[in-house]
């Protein structure tokens, strides 16, 4: 199943979040095979970001969260919130054939 995560950062973490960087690289890049999209959230003007959105694979949401909670950017505190959802894909390049549109 495909999952579209959106996690929305603590007020002022930026410099916290710089800090535990390479640690939330090392937890993401043991998704790979999962991840289809990562990307970080933009405010307005692109200075800062308030967050990030994921599209992932998963078996279940319940067992997402708890994954997503293993986050080094979680476990620091960082992020305020998260929110995942169950999406039915149907278009992009990286869909197997049976999933895609056209």
């Amino acid at each position: 199943m495909i999952f579209h995560v959106t996690r929305i950062d603590k007020p002022e973490a930026e410099e916290q979040r710089n800090e535990v960087r390479a640690s939330h690289l090392e937890w993401a890049k043991g998704r790979l095979d999962r991840i289809k999209l990562a990307a970080n959230l933009l405010e307005d003007d692109h200075s800062s970001s308030p967050g990030s959105i994921l599209i992932i694979e998963g078996t279940t949401k319940e067992a997402l969260l708890k994954e997503m909670n293993e986050d080094p950017y979680v476990l620091a505190g960082i992020v305020k919130s998260i929110e995942i959802n169950a999406v039915r894909c149907g278009i992009g390049e990286w869909l197997p054939d049976e999933m895609k549109l056209f």
